[in-house]
């Protein structure tokens, strides 16, 4: 098993293990927001271009969305709760090998 030295308090490090994934995805959202800034301001990227990206993206996120759950009620059918869940678990790697055939 792992100890921690005395200096280890779970509410100081969580804590600061949150604040540093807040700024480094403030980082990393900075950083894209500039390469888009750069993209557009070159005009290799026009602004119409970006809307018609983020418009198709969004679409394909709410057709997987949709996907997920129908799959998701696949699942609950197939696999009522009174099953292992060994045996629920391959029949879900089934279900997803079938999926991908």
């Amino acid at each position: 098993p792992r100890y921690f030295d005395d200096d280890f308090t779970n509410t100081i490090d969580s804590a600061t293990s949150f604040m540093q994934a807040e700024e480094d995805a403030n980082d990393d959202y900075n950083l894209k927001l500039s390469g888009l800034n750069d993209l557009i301001g070159s005009g290799q990227l026009s602004t119409a271009e970006l809307i018609d990206m983020i418009k198709t993206q969004a679409y394909e996120i709410g057709q997987l969305r949709k996907e997920n759950n129908l799959l998701k009620s696949k699942i609950v059918i197939v696999f009522p709760s009174t099953i292992s869940s060994e045996i629920a678990f391959r029949g879900l790697l089934i279900l997803l090998f079938i999926q991908v055939l």
